[in-house]
């Protein structure tokens, strides 16, 4: 009946958000009721992303969470990082047997399905960037060059990325 071990766990989330339109629309000029699927939502309603969804990673484990597009993967990390939340998030959140901290979001981070990484950057340039923008001191201001510095090759480090780490990151066009 242990809720929590060593890490990050989460149990019962679940999460719903408005429809803001109609979920599906024709493709061959079908008009867009004519279209609509079984799940589709109208505007309004509530529409159910997560239901009851619980799990999580051991302390200095890697995690990958995998499934088809739209079955939720992005708005399960959200709700587990806490950027989402209020009306349409339930469940819990721990670390180590912890509530998550309110900052939790900004101290963590995950590979999205889309790159949102900038291709003419390195691999250094791109997590040099992301460390600037997320870490904080103690106080909540900003951390020195020299300690953004250190967490990059803490990380280069730990992820095995000596090799590449000065590579171009590249996109379609730019490998």
């Amino acid at each position: 009946d242990k809720l929590y071990f060593d890490g990050l766990c989460w149990s019962g989330v679940s999460y719903s958000v408005v429809a803001r339109g109609l979920r599906a629309a024709g493709r061959n000029g079908a008009s867009a009721s004519a279209s609509v699927s079984a799940s589709a939502s109208l505007v309004g309603e509530r529409k159910q992303v997560l239901k009851n969804v619980s799990g999580g990673c051991a302390r200095g484990r890697t995690l990958a969470v995998m499934g088809h597009s739209g079955c939720g993967k992005s708005s399960l990390l959200d709700v587990v990082r806490g950027e989402r939340s209020g009306e349409g998030v339930s469940g819990r959140v721990l670390i180590d047997g912890r509530d998550r901290s309110p900052d939790f979001a900004r101290q963590s981070g995950y590979v999205q399905q889309t790159e949102n990484l900038l291709s003419t950057a390195t691999v250094r340039e791109a997590l040099t960037t992301s460390a600037r923008l997320r870490l904080r001191n103690a106080g909540g201001g900003e951390v020195t060059r020299a300690e953004v510095h250190r967490k990059v090759e803490s990380v280069i480090e730990e992820l095995g990325l000596h090799n590449c780490a000065d590579s171009l990151v590249g996109d379609e066009m730019v490998r």
